[in-house]
C-alpha cells in the first residue's frame, strides 16, 4: 500500500508544473499514468481493464489538462459502472490508433465503459455546460474537456446505444505527423543540413 501511494506521488509530481504550459507528450503515457492514478478505485468495484495503446507519436499539449481530461473520464466509467443493472459486465477498454479519414489523419482515443449508458436526449447535452446525470455533479468537467480538445482542432464525441448499454468515449487530435507536417521537417532538415555543407 505504501508502494502505491510513493508511486501516485511520483506520478503528481510529474504533472505538478506551470498550467498552461504546452510541451511533446504522448498520450499513450497520459492514459497509463491516468489509470495508475485511479487503480485503487478500480480494484474496489472490480473493474476489468482492457488495452489497445498503439504507438502514438508525440502531440504538443497540456500535459495537465490532458491527465484532468483522461481521469474525468475515466471516473465517469467507473461511476456509470457503479449504478449499472446489479450482474452486469464490469470492463474499460481503452484503445489508441493513428487513423486516417478520408485526407486527414489523427490520433485516436476511445475509453469504453459497460456502465449505465445514456438515452439520446442526455447525450444531445453531454457537453453543455452545467450539464451533469449526476446528482453531485458540477457539469464543468466535460464541458471543459471538449473546449480543450476542440481548440487544437480536435473533436470529442460520446456514444451510447441507450440506458444500460455503456457508453463510448472517442478523442480526435490532429495527428501532429500528418497533412504535410512530416516532410516539412524533412525539407526544413534538408535545407539545414545543405546549409553546413556550403
Amino acid at each position: 500500500g505504501v508502494d502505491h501511494i510513493m508511486e501516485i506521488i511520483a506520478i503528481q509530481q510529474k504533472y505538478a508544473g506551470v498550467r498552461g504550459y504546452e510541451t511533446p507528450v504522448n498520450l499513450n503515457d497520459i492514459l497509463k499514468d491516468s489509470v495508475e492514478m485511479l487503480m485503487d478505485s478500480f480494484k474496489k468495484r472490480n473493474i476489468e481493464l482492457k488495452f489497445n495503446l498503439n504507438a502514438l507519436p508525440d502531440i504538443v499539449l497540456d500535459k495537465n489538462k490532458m491527465i484532468q481530461i483522461f481521469i474525468n473520464i475515466l471516473k465517469n466509467a467507473y461511476e456509470a459502472i457503479d449504478i449499472a443493472p446489479e450482474g452486469s459486465n464490469r470492463e474499460i477498454r481503452v484503445s489508441t490508433s493513428v487513423e486516417t479519414e478520408d485526407t486527414n489523419a489523427y490520433l485516436l482515443v476511445i475509453i469504453e465503459d459497460t456502465g449505465i449508458g445514456l438515452s439520446s436526449e442526455e447525450r444531445a447535452d453531454v457537453f453543455k455546460f452545467n450539464f451533469s446525470t449526476k446528482g453531485r455533479g458540477s457539469g464543468y468537467g466535460l464541458h471543459d474537456s471538449a473546449n480543450y480538445i476542440t481548440a487544437r482542432g480536435g473533436e470529442i464525441n460520446l456514444l451510447s446505444e441507450g440506458s444500460g448499454k455503456g457508453a463510448c468515449m472517442s478523442i480526435r487530435l490532429p495527428n501532429p505527423d500528418s497533412d504535410g507536417c512530416g516532410e516539412k521537417k524533412r525539407r526544413f532538415n534538408n535545407q539545414d543540413s545543405e546549409e553546413h555543407h556550403k
